[in-house]
């Protein structure tokens, strides 16, 4: 496992920044998609469920100003920065295992 942080920034205005933080890359792809599901069921109350697809999500990640990674590598004992495009690769991944393995959490709902 290796600790990793997601900084945030919705809009232009730095106040905006915040951070999260996971014990793993597959967590903090875990939580985007957590973060995004969260702005769904706050934009359509009323639905029981909601649904979405790869490209909704990674529109989501695009309409920050800047999403990043920051992964710890104990082999260099430091945080390696990543950008958007990682990111959206790690969600990726994340979503296909979840479809492999026939679990319905942190994907549709």
């Amino acid at each position: 496992m290796s600790h990793t942080i997601i900084l945030l920034q919705p809009t232009g205005n730095k106040t905006s920044r915040s951070f999260r933080d996971y014990e793993s890359v597959a967590q903090s792809a875990a939580g985007i998609c957590q973060l995004f599901e969260e702005k769904l069921k706050i934009l359509n109350p009323g639905m029981r469920t909601l649904e979405y697809n790869i490209d909704d999500l990674f529109t989501f990640i695009d309409s920050h100003a800047d999403v990043s990674a920051l992964v710890y590598d104990k082999n260099v004992n430091a945080y390696i920065p990543y950008n958007k495009a990682w990111i959206k690769e790690q969600v990726l991944s994340h979503l296909r295992n979840i479809a492999s393995s026939g679990s319905r959490h942190g994907g549709r709902r």
